[in-house]
């Protein structure tokens, strides 16, 4: 996986709302809900660059945990390694409006765009380096 910055911006982009207008309905009923909804221990499920899924070479990624408290901090969990141990990881907070999320770890902050954001799944949108990146995540 990326390094701490790069997951970063990649996890503050992806929560994002995604090109969302007043007829989509998918996040229409959620926008004040999603401070609620954040709240919670988010696992990592797969990410696609420019609508391409990533081929993902880690087995311990999917122990990749991005927990959000109801007071606005946020901590980072990444995994990796022959027996999965953490090997990054940052702690810092967070701020959600109706269609995007601003992380600030290690006084950087990065905002997303939150495409999805439901009870179960959580999928975020941001550019990395020109791409196009999308994660997606289930608590």
């Amino acid at each position: 996986m990326r390094n701490i910055k790069k997951l970063l911006v990649l996890i503050l982009l992806t929560f994002t709302v995604f090109a969302c207008n007043k007829s989509d309905d998918s996040n229409e009923d959620q926008g004040s809900d999603f401070a609620t909804l954040i709240v919670g221990s988010w696992r990592f499920i797969s990410s696609s660059t420019n609508g391409t899924p990533d081929q993902n070479n880690n087995p311990c990624a999917s122990q990749t945990r991005v927990v959000f408290t109801s007071n606005g901090n946020v901590t980072i969990s990444e995994y990796s390694g022959v027996n999965c141990e953490t090997i990054t990881g940052g702690s810092g907070t967070y701020v959600i409006g109706d269609s995007d999320l601003t992380l600030t770890i290690d006084q950087e902050s990065t905002t997303v765009e939150i495409t999805t954001l439901n009870t179960t799944d959580m999928s975020i949108r941001y550019i990395d380096e020109g791409d196009v990146i999308v994660e997606t995540y289930a608590k």
